[in-house]
């Protein structure tokens, strides 16, 4: 009983000791400073594209699907990364209210684009092409209507 008291009364200050810190580290995640991908947005899409050519050359082989699952998994990193980077039509907007609403937009068609990998990445490790197949033609149409709502002309 004596040693428990002991022990209690040793640990208890250092309970209170680190315990402001812990909330004051809590109150301040709020006013971390934005994730900085490390490429353009053009530059991930960029990549995006290019992974996805190379998964829609194996469809035909179970096998070889399989094998590209990590690539598959690349490309979903590859999507998070880029949900960090405004584009840059959204960054130039003026009005704090039109430019909240059009980040929540952008972030949304990039989580539907994150969703159609999952989707992918399912198919490959089935090793069904059709389905795959039929993934990877949902990202592209999902692709033509995220970059005229989010694209400058020209690019």
């Amino acid at each position: 009983m004596k040693l428990s008291l002991l022990i209690l009364g040793l640990f208890a200050p250092l309970a209170f000791a680190l315990a402001p810190s812990v909330s004051s580290r809590q109150a301040s995640d709020a006013e971390l400073p934005e994730v900085q991908a490390p490429l353009k947005l053009d530059e991930s899409m960029g990549e995006l594209n290019r992974g996805l050519r190379q998964l829609r050359s194996v469809l035909k082989d179970a096998a070889a699907m399989r094998a590209k699952v990590n690539d598959v998994a690349a490309l979903e990193r590859l999507v998070l990364e880029a949900k960090e980077i405004l584009p840059e039509k959204v960054a130039a907007l003026e009005d704090e209210a039109s430019k909240a609403s059009e980040i929540a937009a952008y972030r949304t068609e990039m989580n539907t684009a994150l969703r159609g990998l999952l989707d992918v990445e399912d198919a490959f490790l089935a090793g069904d092409g059709e389905a795959a197949k039929a993934a990877l033609q949902q990202l592209e149409k999902h692709k033509r209507s995220a970059h005229d709502r989010f694209q400058q002309r020209g690019q």
